[in-house]
């Protein structure tokens, strides 16, 4: 045995490179694409996760909510967050969660239920419910409950909710709430809405 390839064996991996090729340049695009926008992946990857998780409907694009769990007859808003900057301690610096426009632009969205995703802060991780579960916090909120969880941002213009990521010290309108009485672990959401 030389180690050769038959000539078709040649032709059949010279055709799986040019088709890899192509695949990876599609996949390099959508990744630039996001990459220039931020806020726009954000709130797809809080929409795909929760409807992927619960068996969900993504709904279309104007609607007052992001997905429907049809076999329960409920619509949920999702709203994702990276982890943010808060304020600056030099012994200990804040990060924070900003979740905007819960309500849509004019306050005006209608559904039942608002799930808060944030990308976990490492350092509080003991702290958390589902600890090491997953690489997101979850927080299930009732649409008649949000308002009180709110600040006004933008000038007053908006209102959003943001919550500090260590619940030792958040003091927040949303901080005792959020993590007291609205947060969820991953199997908590399957309990409540999955299959």
């Amino acid at each position: 045995m030389t180690g050769t390839l038959p000539e078709h064996r040649i032709a059949q991996l010279e055709n799986e490179i040019v088709r890899l090729r192509s695949e990876n340049d599609t996949l390099m695009a959508k990744v630039a694409f996001f990459e220039n926008h931020p806020t726009l992946s954000s709130g797809i990857r809080g929409e795909t996760i929760v409807a992927s998780l619960l068996d969900g409907v993504l709904a279309d694009t104007n609607a007052d909510y992001d997905v429907s769990i049809e076999r329960k007859g409920l619509r949920l808003e999702v709203k994702f967050s990276r982890l943010n900057s808060a304020v600056r301690n030099r012994k200990n610096p804040t990060r924070r969660w900003a979740w905007a426009k819960p309500l849509g632009e004019s306050g005006n969205k209608r559904f039942d239920r608002l799930i808060l995703i944030g990308v976990k802060d490492q350092r509080f991780l003991h702290l958390y419910l589902g600890q090491s579960c997953s690489s997101y916090i979850f927080f299930d909120v009732p649409y008649h409950e949000i308002g009180p969880l709110t600040i006004q941002t933008n000038a007053g213009k908006y209102r959003s909710i943001q919550l500090t990521t260590n619940p030792s010290t958040s003091r927040a309108s949303a901080g005792m709430p959020l993590f007291n009485h609205y947060q969820v672990t991953l199997a908590d959401l399957e309990n409540r809405y999955g299959i």
